[in-house]
């Protein structure tokens, strides 16, 4: 028969067998998650704008890329995109799109002060097609942001800027960013520690087993 020291090194070794099976590969999930954060990150938006007036739909693709796995107040970001019109009877001769409180980067200030608002210029490339090659904005306020769009066509001139609601792009707060590396940073000394703990268990389980404790 067992003693009751074999006994305890039984339930202390089911114990450390519970936890890794069960517990352990949630905290590596957690640490995944949180190291996909701080990666570099390339998102694709795709909207439609109606030009009600022809009955007609011009589709927008964008390619957006950050630094972060989120996006967060002052990164640099990088939107590139192309505007199909080809169902449009008119020719569209440019195509401008804009975020509310999106500044170009680096942020420059003129002598007054201001800095400059961005803008995504999209150039026709002929049969309706524009394309707006990479363009650096960034912003300085968190927030959840839409396009502002504003086609000129042929004949017409610019129309009234239309903001898409269907599209929204949320800018996160700098400390959510330094609370995720911080979160990491706990989970990777816990994770050390585990390991140093399954060493010193093992020690542990073989004095009880062994009745040297």
């Amino acid at each position: 028969m067992l003693c009751a020291l074999q006994t305890l090194a039984i339930i202390f070794l089911l114990g450390l067998v519970a936890f890794t099976l069960f517990i352990f590969p949630s905290i590596l999930e957690v640490r995944r998650g949180n190291s996909e954060f701080q990666k570099p990150h390339t998102s694709h938006i795709s909207f439609i704008d109606t030009i009600h007036d022809y009955n007609s739909n011009i589709k927008v693709d964008l390619k957006i890329e950050y630094p972060h796995g989120i996006l967060i107040v002052n990164d640099s970001v990088k939107i590139s995109g192309v505007v199909d019109a080809t169902e449009l009877p008119i020719r569209v001769i440019s195509y401008t799109l804009g975020f509310y409180n999106a500044q170009e980067y680096p942020v420059n200030q003129d002598e007054k002060g201001i800095t400059k608002l961005a803008q995504i210029n999209f150039q026709d490339q002929g049969n309706n097609k524009l394309v707006a090659n990479e363009t650096k904005i960034t912003w300085t306020l968190e927030g959840a942001y839409q396009p502002v769009i504003t086609p000129e066509l042929e004949n017409i001139g610019k129309l009234p800027p239309t903001q898409v609601v269907s599209t929204i792009i949320t800018v996160h707060p700098k400390s959510l960013m330094v609370q995720i590396i911080a979160n990491n940073t706990n989970i990777n000394l816990a994770i050390a520690a585990y390991f140093l703990g399954i060493i010193g268990a093992i020690n542990i389980i073989y004095r009880l087993w062994m009745g040297i404790i």
